[in-house]
């Protein structure tokens, strides 16, 4: 007997005492345990019949389990292709890039021939005197146009 079964048959033979059913407590444990007897027997027999009940439950989630596990592993299978044509792409978009980047560095090369004179057209300027290096002659310099020395 479980703890909740004890309790029961404490509460009813409290209750058949109290209603002045039986005389003794003795005697009312044991109307009560024969009385519960009867419900255990009875919900015994409704659990028998409900194991059918129980087998058409269990094959209803099995059939539920499939059904999802097969709606799971097509979904997992358009995910694979998906991912595989993406990653098909991804490659041949590198591939593209690479191709890009050969062409441009062979632009570049070819574009740097025609800028080695322009380069030396800028190196013979800076060749030139610059005033700020110092090469300055005196005759280069007014001093009476650069100082003021009062009225004129």
């Amino acid at each position: 007997m479980s703890i909740e079964d004890v309790q029961k048959v404490n509460r009813l033979a409290q209750d058949l005492l109290e209603q002045g059913m039986m005389s003794s407590r003795e005697d009312a444990i044991k109307e009560a345990q024969r009385i519960l007897n009867k419900e255990i027997v009875g919900k015994q027999e409704v659990k028998e019949d409900g194991s059918a009940a129980a087998k058409d439950n269990l094959e209803y989630y099995k059939n539920i389990i499939t059904r999802t596990k097969e709606y799971t592993l097509q979904q997992l299978n358009a995910f694979k292709k998906e991912i595989e044509l993406l990653s098909s792409e991804v490659r041949k978009l590198k591939n593209e890039i690479s191709v890009l980047k050969v062409v441009k560095s062979v632009e570049k090369t070819e574009e740097d021939d025609p800028k080695e004179p322009v380069q030396q057209k800028l190196k013979a300027k800076k060749n030139e005197t610059n005033q700020r290096t110092g090469k300055i002659n005196p005759n280069d310099v007014a001093v009476d146009k650069i100082f003021y020395y009062g009225n004129k």
